[in-house]
């Protein structure tokens, strides 16, 4: 069995993969590799925090986009320096992408961070927890 010793002398080390992806120019037809990190858990706490206000509530466009705002926060480049910045899920460029290019973007992030809610089913789960609190 793990015990907390065990546990606590781990070294932690970051986690990259390449993950292919459809070409974002949907003229070309050549898929493009993307650099990803994995989040560890105090980044996906905060990532989950950043869904509401300080008052706790939602923040519709934050929960709306909870799975490109993760993809944005785990695209690194060679040197682990996060690519895009969360405003940027708010841009017209990012909005204008293909469902084929954010759809497989999300769904690969989320395997390699084994996370299994996102985008709606966060929303609704920061909405319900917000029901939950004021019973």
């Amino acid at each position: 069995m793990l015990t907390r010793e065990q546990l606590q002398a781990v070294e932690i080390k970051r986690v990259y993969d390449v993950i292919t992806l459809p070409n974002p120019d949907r003229s070309n037809p050549e898929p493009v590799e993307v650099r990803i990190q994995q989040l560890y858990s105090d980044e996906y706490i905060d990532l989950i925090d950043s869904l509401t206000d300080d008052e706790g509530n939602s923040i519709k466009w934050r929960s709306k986009n909870m799975g490109s705002l993760m993809c944005v926060r785990c695209w690194v480049d060679e040197d682990g320096n996060q690519v895009l910045i969360d405003e940027d899920v708010k841009a017209d460029w990012w909005k204008k992408q293909s469902p084929a290019f954010v759809t497989e973007f999300i769904t690969k992030v989320r395997a390699f961070n084994k996370v299994g809610v996102v985008g709606n089913g966060v929303g609704t789960a920061v909405k319900n927890s917000e029901e939950t609190d004021s019973d």
